[in-house]
């Protein structure tokens, strides 16, 4: 589907990732902050992080129809290598953020009572891996919404800069 009410697709839907993301990642920081919201809300933060992934990728996917509709009237590879970092970002982000959830879940201090080994992996999976999943997920969640900025306005530029010089002009 190329159009929409006569409009590009790509136009419309990427609204929601360039809106979405960015609202995602300052959550995902404030959750990942503290393990007792990690525990209420994490897989919450999962299923809003796979929302926000579907309509980058939803996004991508338009903008390549977009791109064969232009037929090569503007370049967008910048764009195009922007976009594909976000997505990447994005993917990891989330991986982690699933890592993250697995871990402390496996190794929750109710289940470092069954066995000493098993709660000496436990009290090192919640003193070292813990922690250092939380952060890395805070700074994936920040470098893809940098990115998703970088992107947004790579594509208003490429978009937008001759109309606006002509309008000045």
């Amino acid at each position: 589907m190329e159009s929409i009410f006569d409009l590009p697709t790509h136009v419309l839907l990427v609204h929601a990732p360039i809106v979405l993301e960015p609202l995602l990642a300052l959550v995902t920081v404030v959750v990942v902050a503290r393990s007792r919201w990690r525990a209420r809300f994490g897989w919450w933060l999962v299923g809003a992080q796979v929302v926000v992934f579907v309509s980058v990728l939803l996004a991508m996917q338009s903008g390549q129809a977009f791109d064969d509709l232009l037929a090569g009237l503007v370049d967008v590879g910048k764009h195009e290598a922007l976009a594909e970092t976000t997505r990447n970002l994005m993917l990891l982000w989330l991986v982690a953020l699933v890592a993250l959830l697995v871990v402390e879940r496996r190794w929750s201090p109710g289940e470092l009572a069954v066995e000493p080994v098993t709660a000496d992996r436990g009290a090192i999976a919640l003193r070292l891996i813990v922690p250092g999943l939380a952060v890395a997920v805070a700074i994936l969640a920040v470098l893809a919404t940098i990115w998703m900025v970088r992107t947004g306005h790579e594509g208003a530029r490429v978009t937008w800069s001759g109309v606006i010089e002509q309008q000045r002009g």
